[in-house]
């Protein structure tokens, strides 16, 4: 017991010595034109890049890939977007006409983000009408409220 005591002191030793290593903390954010669609339309967005770490001495990401899955987490297309000196993305996702009524999820991230906890990623839900749906009666009441 003696012995297991004395190894976790030494460790907590050299962990507390060594100096804070510099690694990007990257966090992203993504303003959609709206959050209802029809199969079809276009996603228009801008999105900031922030580096949480100020020690960080290399550049930040280049590239924001933007991917739109699912109800069931299956990816249905990946968006690759270049971000500028500054941090910030704009651009367009073209959605395809063949996607059904049903929620699904916009999740924006960087390569070095790759290595994150999914739940540290930046997502928000999307709500996609299918312009051939007959349940819906009024496309201009789900676009008025997504305006709201």
């Amino acid at each position: 017991m003696r012995k297991i005591i004395s190894l976790a002191a030494l460790y907590l030793t050299v962990v507390c010595s060594i100096s804070e290593r510099a690694y990007s903390r990257e966090i992203v954010f993504v303003h959609p034109d709206r959050q209802v669609f029809v199969s079809g339309e276009t996603i228009r967005f801008s999105a900031r890049l922030i580096d949480l770490n100020p020690k960080t001495d290399h550049r930040q990401s280049s590239v924001l890939y933007l991917q739109i899955a699912g109800p069931d987490g299956s990816e249905l297309l990946t968006v690759r977007s270049d971000i500028e000196e500054n941090g910030v993305s704009y651009g367009c996702i073209i959605l395809p006409d063949t996607l059904t009524t049903g929620l699904y999820y916009l999740t924006a991230f960087t390569n070095c983000m790759r290595n994150y906890d999914p739940a540290w990623l930046w997502s928000s839900p999307l709500l996609l009408v299918d312009r051939q749906d007959g349940k819906i009666d009024s496309l201009a009441f789900l676009n008025a409220a997504s305006l709201s």
